[in-house]
């Protein structure tokens, strides 16, 4: 019989997920095993796309590494402190709040008055992850004050980011 012949059995779209298809395939071949089951070529794209396996903590890390100055020795060690952006995310924002309050606490600064000495400086949020990552020592090579600020500024900026 010739193959204009033949019906053609094509899994639908909204049946196919990465994660079950290949436990769909087996059960179509026990159920019927002499009849091949097609995907559509936007499913088979979908199903082979090389980003459709990452794991998010290496989009992540992928995602990180795009920002100027942090390489992949850079990106490991943020990635050790923060697994997914969300977790980033949420602990900025809390200790965004809890520099705001740290500061309200402070006595007003006066414009042009000479700064005592001993007296407790005003936290910048932006130092969150030099804070956060900083091991103590000036000779590794990790993340520093300008890189963590910029880092903020990226994942903290509601709007647009200019660079």
């Amino acid at each position: 019989m010739r193959p204009q012949h033949k019906d053609l059995h094509v899994i639908p779209d909204k049946v196919i997920d990465r994660s079950t298809y290949l436990a769909l395939q087996q059960s179509l071949r026990l159920t019927s095993p002499s009849q091949p089951h097609h995907t559509t070529y936007a499913s088979f794209c979908d199903l082979n796309k090389p980003d459709a396996a990452l794991t998010l903590r290496s989009q992540w890390g992928s995602m990180l590494q795009r920002v100027n100055g942090l390489g992949a020795e850079k990106a490991v060690q943020f990635l050790g402190r923060w697994d997914t952006p969300m977790a980033f995310f949420a602990e900025a924002q809390k200790h965004e709040r809890e520099v705001e309050r740290g500061n309200a606490l402070l006595p007003p600064e006066q414009d042009g008055a000479p700064k005592k000495r001993g007296a407790p400086k005003r936290r910048k949020a932006e130092d969150f992850v030099v804070e956060e990552l900083d091991d103590g020592s000036a000779s590794t090579r990790g993340i520093k004050d300008k890189l963590g600020a910029r880092i903020w500024e990226l994942f903290m900026t509601n709007g647009r980011y200019s660079s």
